[in-house]
């Protein structure tokens, strides 16, 4: 007797299964890739914060104003017109607290792109004040520390060379420490 070609279904149902064993890893990396838009790690000088995604509220100072950030009741002169702005996040700290975190930037964008805040301005103990390596101010009993910003972003490329970046990330740092006062 002859044999015959034996083609059934079963060729049909390993490619089905392969194309939705693919879509399955696919929609798996989506739903990561989504997830870790809304939580982002950063690192500050003392401790590994936690960012939970806010919609944020920008200010920005006017020539020769203030700008006033009521989510920590104090104020930044912007006396040389650097055009400060910010935006105010709630930061989960690694106990578990939520802090406001300002992110601070100015309309110079010589070596940054626009999406960076290069300092970051937070209430802070004073234990933490006195390890800081970043500036801290004291208004009445109150530390606050202006510490790193976001520039690590990858649709934020550093623009220039990173000295350079250093020197004004560490200026603009220095100038909102020196022009922050109470409300």
């Amino acid at each position: 007797m002859k044999k015959m070609n034996q083609q059934g279904v079963a060729h049909i149902l390993m490619i089905l299964l392969v194309i939705v064993v693919i879509g399955v890893i696919g929609a798996v990396g989506y739903m990561v890739y989504n997830k870790s838009k809304t939580k982002t790690t950063t690192t500050t000088s003392t401790t590994t914060t936690k960012t939970t995604t806010t919609t944020p509220t920008t200010t920005t100072s006017t020539a020769g104003k203030t700008v006033e950030v009521k989510e920590l009741n104090v104020k930044i002169a912007d006396p040389s017109n650097r055009g400060i702005s910010y935006v105010s996040e709630d930061v989960e700290e690694p106990d578990g607290t939520m802090v406001k975190m300002i992110m601070i930037r100015d309309k110079d964008s010589a070596y940054f792109a626009k999406c960076n805040y290069p300092a970051s301005l937070m209430k802070v103990s004073e234990a933490t004040a006195k390890e800081s390596s970043n500036p801290v101010k004291k208004l009445g009993t109150q530390w606050y520390e202006v510490g790193n910003g976001s520039h690590t972003q990858s649709a934020c490329e550093l623009k220039g060379d990173e000295s350079a970046y250093k020197t004004y990330e560490d200026g603009i740092r220095q100038y909102i420490a020196d022009n922050l006062s109470a409300l």
